[in-house]
């Protein structure tokens, strides 16, 4: 009794945060300042980042797993950067058969993000803090003051608009199709020669503090559009 105990003391402090779950639905909130999230999903994830009503940090995590699969998740806060990891196990043979992962995120809107999924679609909505966002294959989508973006993805497509003058956006993709929309404006330009230039409502200008470098390394369409008012 008293070695089952230690045992069950013993995980309570070194595994703090690991869930091995089995369960379709799990919801938490975050009450004390959160100014960073990272969130590391693997296998299938949808990412759903929109603001919340409360300056609260609130996750909401559905899933679909296969009954030979299950899923482990650790969250932690540590100051002020909640971490997020997600993974599958397979089944007795070591085949994953399925496990698809859906988070809603509601954040405060001044949040830093840091998405790392690797498969499957990301949209964020309105966002105004620094985002890193990296993908094996998939979509991202959306819109946000972001100001700094580091955007990569091996296969798929890229739909951002940044609402605010950025001061840098960096976004690389394999193949697939990247589309960003910014302020009409000055900006130091670095994009692929392939890339079809005039870019509509944007003045390329080396000089300029702002600056803009997108690249697709083995084929696709880029665009890169400002918008006016």
């Amino acid at each position: 009794m008293l070695c089952a105990l230690s045992i069950i003391v013993f995980l309570a402090i070194v595994l703090p945060g690991v869930f091995d779950v089995k369960h379709q639905k799990r919801s938490f909130e975050i009450t004390r300042p959160i100014e960073r999230l990272v969130l590391d999903s693997k296998g299938t994830s949808a990412v759903d980042v929109s603001l919340s009503h409360d300056g609260h940090v609130h996750v909401l995590r559905r899933t679909s797993i296969s009954r030979d699969s299950r899923l482990v998740e650790r969250k932690a806060v540590s100051r002020k950067t909640l971490t997020i990891r997600s993974s599958c196990t397979g089944s007795r043979l070591g085949i994953l058969r399925r496990c698809d992962v859906h988070y809603q995120l509601r954040v405060p809107k001044a949040i830093a993000l840091v998405l790392h999924v690797h498969f499957g679609k990301t949209t964020i909505h309105g966002t105004q803090g620094r985002l890193e966002f990296r993908s094996s294959a998939g979509e991202l989508k959306g819109f946000g003051c972001n100001k700094r973006l580091d955007l990569a993805l091996t296969f798929g497509d890229i739909h951002y608009r940044d609402t605010c003058v950025p001061r840098s956006i960096k976004t690389k993709l394999k193949i697939g199709d990247l589309a960003l929309t910014v302020p009409a404006g000055r900006y130091d330009v670095h994009a692929a020669k392939h890339a079809v230039r005039p870019f509509e409502n944007i003045i390329e200008d080396p000089s300029s503090a702002n600056r803009i470098d997108v690249d697709i390394s083995w084929g696709g369409s880029l665009r890169i559009t400002g918008a006016r008012g």
